[in-house]
C-alpha cells in the first residue's frame, strides 16, 4: 500500500471516530440567563413600546419573602400616566430553556397580554429541568406629570414709592431688577433666585433709560440720543449717538448690537459708537410694544423673533424672525393665526415660544399662547402650563435661568417679574415655574 492509500485509510478512520463521538447525546443546558426584555403595549402606549430594560442576572435580594437572583427594570422611567395593564412581554434568553413561568402560574408564550403595573415574578427552567433561576421585573413609570408646570411666587423687593418703569434681566447667575422710582434709577440684585435681595446705587445712567436695558456680555441701554453701557449693571458710561435716532435696542448677535429706529434696523459693532443700516423696515414691521425672543435654532445658530405690538402703519404687528439681523422673514404673510397683543411677556422655553399676559384692544389678556415653531403658528396653551396664581400683566420682564455656570435646582426655570395689572398698577410680584420633565435625568 503506497503512501497516498495509507493516508486515505487513516483519514477515513479519523472522520469515522469524530462522527461517532458526536452522535452521543448532548447534555441538557443549565443556562437560565435572560438576555433581553421588551414590552409591547396592547393599547399602543408609545413610552411603553420604547422602554429599554436593563437585565442583572447576577444578583441576590429578597422581595416579599422570596429569594431572587435576577432583577430587570427599565433604564428610564416611562412617561406619567403610561398604562401597563395590557402589555405583551418579549423575553430572549442566552440559550434554549425548557420553559418560563410568569407570576407562578402563567407559562410564557410570547403572545399573551399581561398586567405589568406591579412587579412581575419570573421563573426560568433550564433544559436541565432541575436548574432554575428567579427574576423580578419592575417597570418604572414617572409618578408626576412630566408636562405639568409647577408655579410658585418669589420675593419681590417691594416699595411704597411710585414705580414709573422696571426691567429685570438674568446676568451672571443673578437677577438684576432695575427700576425708575420717583425718577431715580435704582438696582436690586438677587444671587439666590429672588429669595433675598441686595440694593445698590447706580451711577452714570438716567432713570428714563431703565425700561430699555438689555444684557448680553454687558448691560446696554438707550434714552433719547444717549447710549449707556455697563459691565456690572451698577457703574455706567455713556456717549451721544450722532445722527441715528435709536428707539430701542433689540439684541446682540456676536459682536454686533442691533437696534430699531423709526424706519429701519441698524447695527453697531463698536458698542453703539457708530451705526449702519442692516435692514430697511416695511410698513408692517413691528415698531413698538412688541416682544423680543431669542433661541438657539436646531442648526445651532441663534435666532430672534419680534412678535406682537404695533407696526409702522399703526396696525397690529405679526411676527418677524431673523438669524443675522439683516434678513427678516414675515410670518404673517401666510395668514397664520398670529397674536395681536401688545406688551406681552414672551419667551422661548422647552422647544416652544410661550406668551403670557399682554393686552388686546386695551384689555389685559389672561390666556397663555404657545407657538411650537418659533412664532410661525400659535395656539392656546394647555392648562398644564397656565399658572393658577398668576395675575395677567403687561410690560412684565421674562427670562429663563437655563444658562447657569453651576448646577442648581433652579436651572431652566421661567421667571416673570413685575409688570402692570389691568388697573395700571405695578403688581410687585415674581412668578417662577419649571416644567416637571426638566427635573428628569433623561431630559434633553
Amino acid at each position: 500500500m503506497d503512501f497516498f492509500k495509507k493516508w486515505s485509510v487513516f483519514s477515513i478512520l479519523v472522520v469515522a471516530l469524530f462522527v461517532g463521538c458526536n452522535n452521543d447525546e448532548t447534555e441538557p443546558s443549565v443556562v437560565t440567563t435572560i438576555r433581553n426584555l421588551y414590552l409591547t403595549s396592547a393599547d399602543s402606549v408609545a413610552s411603553v413600546n420604547k422602554a429599554l430594560f436593563y437585565v442583572n442576572a447576577d444578583t441576590f435580594f429578597v422581595y416579599k419573602g422570596v429569594e431572587y437572583t435576577g432583577f430587570i427594570q427599565n433604564r428610564d422611567s416611562m412617561l406619567y400616566g403610561s398604562s401597563l395593564k395590557a402589555v405583551i412581554p418579549t423575553i430572549t434568553t442566552a440559550a434554549v430553556v425548557s420553559t418560563i413561568v410568569l407570576n407562578d402560574s402563567i407559562t410564557y408564550s410570547g403572545s399573551d397580554t399581561m398586567d405589568f403595573e406591579m412587579p412581575v415574578k419570573v421563573l426560568v427552567y433550564a433544559q436541565k429541568a432541575d436548574t432554575t433561576q428567579r427574576y423580578l421585573i419592575k417597570s418604572n413609570v414617572h409618578q408626576i406629570d412630566h408636562e405639568l408646570y409647577l408655579w410658585d411666587e418669589r420675593t419681590y423687593p417691594t416699595t411704597t414709592s411710585t414705580i414709573k418703569a422696571e426691567k429685570a434681566v438674568f446676568f451672571s447667575d443673578k437677577i438684576f431688577l432695575f427700576r425708575n422710582i420717583n425718577n431715580v434709577a435704582t438696582l436690586d440684585v438677587s444671587a439666590d433666585f429672588a429669595d433675598e435681595w441686595q440694593s445698590f446705587s447706580l451711577d452714570g445712567i438716567v432713570a428714563d433709560a431703565i425700561e430699555h436695558i438689555i444684557c448680553a456680555d454687558k448691560f446696554y441701554a438707550v434714552s433719547d440720543d444717549k447710549f449707556f453701557v455697563s459691565a456690572d449693571g451698577r457703574t455706567w458710561t455713556s456717549h451721544t449717538i450722532a445722527d441715528v435716532p435709536i428707539k430701542r435696542l433689540l439684541f446682540k448677535e456676536g459682536t454686533a448690537l442691533f437696534a430699531l429706529t423709526q424706519d429701519s434696523v441698524v447695527m453697531s459693532s463698536d458698542e453703539g459708537v457708530s451705526w449702519q443700516l442692516a435692514y430697511r423696515c416695511t410698513d408692517d414691521f413691528p415698531m413698538q410694544d412688541y416682544s423680543v425672543v431669542a433661541e438657539k435654532s436646531p442648526s445651532g445658530r441663534m435666532r430672534y423673533l419680534l412678535v406682537g405690538g404695533t407696526a409702522k402703519d399703526g396696525a397690529p404687528a405679526g411676527a418677524w424672525s431673523t438669524e443675522n439681523g439683516t434678513y427678516w422673514v414675515n410670518f404673517s404673510q401666510d395668514g397664520n393665526n398670529l397674536p395681536c397683543r401688545q406688551n406681552a411677556a414672551t419667551i422661548a422655553y422647552d422647544h416652544n415660544v410661550l406668551m403670557f399676559g399682554g393686552e388686546e384692544n386695551g384689555i389685559v389678556s389672561d390666556s397663555v399662547l404657545l407657538s411650537p415653531d418659533f412664532g410661525f403658528t400659535w395656539t392656546g396653551a394647555d392648562d398644564k402650563i397656565v399658572a393658577r396664581n398668576y395675575v395677567p400683566t403687561i410690560k412684565s420682564s421674562i427670562f429663563s435661568t437655563r444658562k447657569l455656570s453651576n448646577a442648581s435646582k433652579n436651572q431652566y426655570r421661567i421667571f416673570i417679574v413685575g409688570g402692570k395689572d389691568k388697573d395700571g398698577d405695578y403688581v410687585q410680584k415674581i412668578w417662577t415655574s419649571r416644567k416637571n420633565e426638566t427635573y428628569f435625568d433623561e431630559y434633553r
